[in-house]
């Protein structure tokens, strides 16, 4: 129930996104081993009601730390609940 929560509410809003990827590497202090990321955010704004109006934008983050990948589902102003 989670996937298709999240698919039914955040990629409508990322798919008509005029952004693009940000792809990052970096080297990680405490392991030395190499950390890969790539990350969007929504062209478009997302309107919640007080205290979060004004307009948000949605963030996917997907990562691979230590061989395991990870992803981040964030908004600018708001929270997400996933049940």
């Amino acid at each position: 129930m989670k996937i298709i929560f999240i698919r039914l509410i955040l990629l409508p809003v990322l798919s008509k996104a005029q952004s693009t990827w940000d792809y990052n590497e970096y080297i990680d202090k405490m392991t030395s081993k190499t950390v890969y990321s790539a990350r969007i955010t929504s062209a478009n704004k997302l309107k919640f009601a007080f205290p979060y109006d004004g307009g948000s934008s949605a963030m996917i983050e997907i990562g691979n730390i230590n061989g395991s990948n990870q992803i981040v589902l964030s908004v600018s102003k708001g929270q997400l609940i996933l049940i």
